[in-house]
């Protein structure tokens, strides 16, 4: 939320086209922001499931370790994407959808 917030303010000193737009391009700019920060723990969530009982990692600090030492910090963001394409659309309508409610209600 404080990044939308933040961008939506850096936004909207440099736009004329009203309250709205400035609204989704923040929420786009915000749900980049999200997917950026999200990525590594769903990378490392999904390899720790989809190992067949322990056979891989003994845990999810093992898995980190051996993610960065073999694979480097590219590693943690692979699938970058597919996540974005998954959780980008979530983010940007949720945070539309709590702008407006804040506007019309609160």
């Amino acid at each position: 939320m404080s990044a939308a917030v933040h961008i939506e303010a850096v936004v909207s000193t440099q736009s004329t086209g009203g309250e709205f737009p400035v609204v989704v391009v923040s929420s786009l700019v915000s749900s980049l922001a999200v997917t950026a920060a999200m990525t590594p723990f769903d990378v490392i969530a999904t390899r720790m499931f989809n190992q067949q009982h322990g056979l891989y990692y003994s845990g999810w600090l093992d898995c980190v370790s051996k993610m960065y030492k073999i694979e480097g910090l590219g590693g943690f963001y692979k699938g970058t994407v597919a996540h974005y394409f998954r959780i980008g659309p979530h983010t940007i309508l949720t945070l539309i959808i709590w702008d407006r409610y804040r506007k019309w209600f609160l």
